[in-house]
């Protein structure tokens, strides 16, 4: 099974894919809610940022506003930290200051990382 998936994971990398499937579904979901964010205060000296959700995208959650700080890769949704992953809280802050919110995203989900694990 190991060396079973050692070969899916070289094949995606043929393919050039980069990231995993997890992160590539996370950053999706991001993307979608990118547009029911605006980014109300940005504070260029430290990349601070409050971004307002205008639409909510989880039912159970109220619309709130949250503090991205993309130099300490911290948001108050929590996700940022958490998992690692841009949230899309992120992916707005990035995209107002036409940052890539690739380079936000942690070197284990990238498929190298994880081929390197099967040698």
């Amino acid at each position: 099974m190991f060396n079973q998936r050692e070969r899916v994971v070289a094949t995606m990398i043929t393919f050039g894919q980069v990231s995993t499937l997890v992160l590539n579904k996370a950053i999706e979901d991001a993307w979608r809610k990118k547009n029911s964010h605006i980014v109300l205060e940005f504070n260029r000296c430290d990349t601070q940022f409050l971004v307002q959700e205008t639409i909510n995208p989880r039912e159970v959650w109220p619309v709130g506003n949250f503090t991205v700080r993309l130099d300490e890769k911290w948001c108050d949704y929590g996700k940022f930290q958490k998992v690692n992953m841009p949230c899309s809280h992120v992916v707005v802050a990035c995209k107002h200051v036409h940052h890539e919110y690739e380079n936000y995203k942690y070197h284990v989900y990238t498929l190298e990382s994880i081929s390197n694990m099967y040698k």
